[in-house]
């Protein structure tokens, strides 16, 4: 490092940070003195594991340390990150109705293989046709649905919430369990404000 060339050589003149070994620094800052909230949420993630739905709402000052929290929470107590749905929303993302959902539900469609596609597919049509509409990433993974006009009329808001809540238990019955993971919820669009009340 710097420091040590300096000891040795104290006459000579050299470019800073031209001894440091970059590479074997690790600038990660670990979640400091937030034992006991860890704790709490690995006690809740086992209740998750034995098939109980829980909602967690973490909230705070801005900078207080949430999102290093959570991240320190997956870190240590969820080994396969794969089952992570994460979203972070923003004020570019405010006004896009469903938005958070949208990128968590294309996660876990894109992740499906062949058989639990297909099995998805054949459990939800024709729900699956709707919600092309408000997610219309569905129509680039599946044959592109057509919808009735004269039933256009029965997809009212009521019935894309029963149908996403119905998606969301079908995906709690893998053996493993998801964590969707809603980051800056004061950005939330007012859609998904009404679908998570």
């Amino acid at each position: 490092s710097d420091l040590v060339y300096y000891l040795e050589h104290p006459q000579k003149y050299f470019q800073i940070s031209s001894h440091n070994l970059k590479e074997q620094i690790d600038f990660k800052i670990a979640s400091i003195g937030r034992e006991d909230e860890l704790k709490n949420l690995s006690q809740i993630y086992q209740q998750v594991q034995r098939s109980q739905f829980k909602a967690v709402l973490i909230k705070g000052f801005s900078g207080i340390g949430k999102s290093k929290l959570v991240e320190s929470f997956f870190e240590k107590s969820i080994h396969q990150k794969e089952n992570i749905f994460s979203f972070k929303c923003s004020n570019a993302t405010k006004n896009s109705p469903y938005f958070p959902f949208n990128s968590i539900f294309k996660k876990y469609f894109q992740n499906l293989n062949l058989k639990d596609a297909e099995a998805l597919k054949s459990k939800f049509h024709p729900d699956l046709k709707y919600l092309s509409l408000i997610f219309p990433f569905i129509k680039d993974l599946y044959t592109k649905f057509e919808i009735d006009k004269n039933r256009k009329k029965e997809y009212t808001q009521q019935k894309l919430f029963l149908i996403i809540t119905k998606l969301i238990s079908y995906m709690g019955q893998a053996k493993t369990p998801f964590v969707f993971f809603i980051d800056d919820i004061q950005w939330i669009d007012e859609d998904s404000i009404e679908l998570l009340s």
